[in-house]
C-alpha cells in the first residue's frame, strides 16, 4: 500500500512517524506534503520538512493535489495543527484514500460536523489515534468483559496521563489554540475508551479541572470528569498533564453486575470474580507502530476495521465536551 505522510508541523507525531513509515510492512512510503505551513511553524515540531523529506528519501509536496497527482498515494496519515484537519481529512476522504488522522481530528462541533459529513458512510478505512484499542492488556479486558466475565458493565474508571506543559516550546499549539486543552488531547484516550466499552455515547459530562503542576499553563493541567451514557453507565475519567516521574500512563476499571476488571498498565491487573482472581500480566508495547501496522492491515483487508469513524467521533465529541465542561 503507497502511504504518504500529510502535515509536517506535529512537534511529537510528525518525527515519530517519519520514524515508523518506511519499516511499517506492507506499506510503500511514496511522499510527504507540509500543506504549504511556513518553514518556521515547521521547524517548531523539531525538523524542517525539506530535511525529514531528505532524511528518509522521499519527495516533498507543498499541497495535496500535487501529492495525489505524484504520488498516487492509496493512503495518508494526517499529522497536523488540528484546526486544519477536517478540511485536509475530508479532500483525502473524496479521493478515496485510507486514513490515520492523529488526535485530535477536530477541536470544536463545527470541525467534528464537517469530519461526520466527509467521512463517516465512506467505504475506505479511516482511523484516529493513539487509542489503547490495540493495547493487550485493554484487548484482554474488553474480551473478558464481552465473554461475561464480569456481567453487565455499570461504570468504567479510567486515567491517562503523559507528559506536560514545560516541555512544549511557547509557540506550540498547546499555547497557541485557545481551544487544544488537555481534556482534549489527553481526554480523547479515555473517552474513546468509554465509548468502546460502553458501546455507546456519552450523554453527559461535568468536569473539574486545576494548575498543579504548571501555573503558566493556559489551561488546567488535572481535570476529573464524570459522564453518563444512555443505558446508564457511569464514567469517571480523568487526565494528568504534569507527571515528572515515572508511573502508568493509563489505568482502567470497569465494574460490573459480577466482577470487575482492574490494572495498571506498568503492574497489571486482574479480573476479579466470584471464582476468584485471573491475572493480567502488564504490557509495553510501542503504540504507535501498533496502530499503523493495524491500521494498514484493515487497509488491505487481512483484520476487520477496529476504529470507525462514527465511534471514535463520539469519543471526540466526548472530548470537546469535557472541555466545554470545565467552563460551566
Amino acid at each position: 500500500m503507497r502511504v504518504a505522510l500529510v502535515g509536517m508541523d506535529s512537534f511529537y507525531f510528525t518525527q515519530t512517524i517519519a520514524g515508523l513509515l518506511g519499516d511499517l510492512p506492507g506499506a510503500e512510503w511514496v511522499g510527504c506534503c507540509d500543506l504549504g505551513v511556513p518553514d518556521e511553524c515547521v521547524a517548531n515540531a523539531g525538523k524542517p520538512s525539506t530535511e525529514i523529506a531528505d532524511e528518509h528519501g522521499v519527495p516533498l509536496f507543498s499541497d495535496i493535489d500535487a501529492l495525489l497527482a505524484s504520488g498516487q498515494p492509496d493512503a495518508a496519515v494526517i499529522a497536523t495543527n488540528p484546526s486544519r484537519v477536517p478540511e485536509v481529512a475530508a479532500a483525502l476522504a473524496a479521493s478515496g484514500l485510507h486514513l490515520y488522522i492523529v488526535k485530535p481530528a477536530a477541536l470544536n462541533a463545527a470541525g467534528t460536523a464537517i469530519l461526520r459529513e466527509a467521512i463517516v458512510d465512506k467505504s475506505q478505512v479511516i482511523v484516529s489515534g493513539m487509542t489503547y484499542r490495540r493495547h493487550p492488556s485493554v484487548i484482554a479486558a474488553g474480551e473478558a468483559l464481552a465473554n461475561g466475565a464480569i456481567g453487565e458493565l455499570s461504570s468504567i474508571r479510567a486515567m491517562h496521563q503523559h507528559g506536560r506543559l514545560s516541555i512544549w516550546g511557547p509557540t506550540s499549539w498547546y499555547f497557541t489554540e485557545p481551544e487544544l486543552h488537555p481534556a482534549l488531547y489527553l481526554g480523547w484516550y479515555v473517552a474513546d475508551l468509554f465509548r468502546w466499552f460502553v458501546g455507546e455515547p456519552a450523554e453527559a459530562a461535568a468536569a473539574l479541572g486545576s494548575r498543579l503542576a504548571d501555573p503558566t499553563s493556559p489551561h488546567e493541567d488535572t481535570v476529573r470528569t464524570i459522564c453518563r451514557s444512555a443505558s446508564g453507565v457511569v464514567g469517571s475519567l480523568d487526565v494528568y498533564f504534569g507527571v515528572s516521574w515515572p508511573y502508568a500512563d493509563l489505568e482502567l476499571e470497569l465494574l460490573g453486575t459480577n466482577g470487575a476488571i482492574r490494572f495498571n498498565a506498568r503492574e497489571g491487573g486482574q479480573i476479579v470474580t466470584s471464582d476468584g482472581a485471573e491475572t493480567i500480566e502488564p504490557t509495553n508495547v510501542n503504540m504507535m507502530q501498533t496502530e499503523l501496522e493495524a491500521w494498514i492491515a484493515a487497509a488491505v483487508g487481512d483484520i476487520d476495521d477496529w476504529h470507525r469513524p462514527a465511534e471514535w467521533l463520539d469519543a471526540l465529541d466526548h472530548g470537546i465536551a469535557m472541555t466545554e465542561a470545565l467552563k460551566a
